[in-house]
């Protein structure tokens, strides 16, 4: 990774903490009732705001017909609008979960994650960043195949958006830090060339 991709990355998980606090609530299954169960016909969400958009949810499993169980996953499609992009996607569930990434019609996998109960999804399928575009969203529930007694899962998933950095910005940091690097540089060999320079009396 170059010097310019991580600045920028670092750039843009500043604005991602910074906007952390800014919550939209997109869907809540509690109170909003239930996603699609149906890839053909996914609950279409609203846009996603810039800061933290949230979205809870519940995956069951029914063990009653044996194994292979009877999964019901929630299918559900986000949009990124222009000059934003979805920087993360954070997971919070009270057991295994598999999410699936890609296209608004489910045909083309962008990324894919299971077993996982926390953490940041992108950084574990690989994905950097999403950029405008509508997205298809399938969570799974991934406990019950392993233990059985566990027929549901509760999930939260927080997609943060940033806006998509400008790229006079980029190279103005990069221009600053370099500026700062080379002066720290010409100081530090002022030094050295004449190391028996008496020092300035600053009284």
């Amino acid at each position: 990774m170059n010097k310019k991709s991580i600045i920028h990355a670092l750039a843009s998980l500043a604005l991602a903490l910074q906007l952390h606090a800014q919550g939209t609530l997109l869907w809540d299954e509690s109170s909003t009732g239930p996603l699609s169960s149906q890839a053909q016909s996914p609950t279409s969400l609203a846009p996603l705001l810039m800061g933290t958009n949230t979205v809870r949810g519940n995956v069951e499993a029914s063990t009653s017909g044996g194994f292979p169980f009877n999964v019901t996953n929630d299918y559900f499609t986000v949009a990124v609008s222009a000059a934003e992009q979805l920087q993360a996607i954070f997971l919070t569930a009270s057991g295994r979960t598999a999410t699936w990434i890609g296209d608004a019609q489910f045909v083309q996998t962008f990324g894919f994650q299971s077993g996982a109960v926390t953490g940041a999804l992108f950084s574990q399928m690989g994905i950097t960043h999403l950029g405008n575009g509508l997205y298809g969203i399938e969570m799974s529930n991934y406990e019950t195949p392993f233990n059985p007694s566990v027929t549901s899962v509760s999930y939260q998933l927080d997609f943060i958006v940033n806006p998509v950095p400008e790229p006079g910005a980029v190279s103005l940091l990069v221009f600053g830090l370099g500026a700062m690097g080379l002066t720290g540089a010409w100081r530090k060999y002022r030094g050295s060339a004449n190391p028996h320079r008496p020092k300035r009396d600053l009284l």
